[in-house]
């Protein structure tokens, strides 16, 4: 990265402009250190994710110190003709690297989205929330809305011991009965943004899923996942 007496100028040793398809390659850079400094899950700087948020249909600021990026910001709005295009916030995303950060640059990235955004505000979404972000963000006057926690076992751990609930029965997804499922993952989801609570009806090709309900869709596939229920309350856990 640049050397330190330029790094505390702070904004004022970047250069702003958009970003193209060309820099993914520097966008994925900046991305894999931020992942290493905060962790998070790997496909938080995949080229593919990185091109959803920050490139395909977005407006960006990216901040450069010479040929270095140092911070991307995008601001996302649903397409004109989706029903969810009226009320909906416009929504950001953004990455400062670790060794700029404090500097001012993450608040004026988020307040340029926020300029942007137009009537109906900003959601701000993050793959991974450190305490300086979540500051800003705070001081912004946003609150969070949702939040998931990761947990990983490395793969050279033994698994601890489980023991169910007493009454627990395990079925396959094509054993257990669908409404059960989509009752518990509405009343697990429901105050997700994004949310309609429409999933079994979307589940059938109705409609265009969103994130949260393709998400949904592609985890309970008949090869890994299964579905418990308690005798003889009638509901429903998703196990993975």
């Amino acid at each position: 990265m640049n050397p330190p007496e330029e790094r505390k100028q702070g904004l004022a040793a970047l250069s702003w402009r958009s970003l193209t398809g060309s820099t993914l390659p520097v966008l994925t850079e900046l991305a894999g250190a931020c992942l290493a400094a905060d962790g998070g899950q790997p496909f938080a700087a995949s080229p593919a994710f990185l091109s959803r948020c920050y490139l395909d249909g977005a407006e960006t600021l990216a901040g450069f110190a010479g040929g270095d990026l140092v911070c991307a910001t995008s601001l996302r709005r649903p397409p004109a003709d989706s029903p969810a295009a009226s009320g909906s916030a416009a929504v950001t995303t953004g990455m400062v690297h670790p060794a700029w950060r404090r500097r001012g640059i993450g608040g004026h990235s988020f307040d340029w989205a926020r300029s942007r955004a137009g009537p109906d505000g900003v959601r701000a979404e993050t793959e991974a929330l450190g305490d300086g972000a979540h500051a800003l963000y705070l001081s912004r006057g946003l609150s969070q809305v949702f939040a998931e926690d990761v947990m990983q076992l490395p793969a050279t751990e033994q698994i601890p011991a489980a023991f169910p609930p007493c009454g627990l029965v395990l079925s396959s997804w094509g054993q257990a009965d669908p409404a059960r499922f989509y009752a518990t993952y509405h009343a697990a989801f429901r105050e997700r943004p994004g949310f309609s609570g429409q999933i079994q009806q979307e589940q059938h090709g109705d409609q265009q899923p969103d994130s949260a309900r393709e998400e949904a869709r592609e985890s309970h596939e008949s090869s890994w996942g299964i579905c418990g229920r308690d005798r003889p309350v009638q509901a429903s856990r998703r196990l993975v």
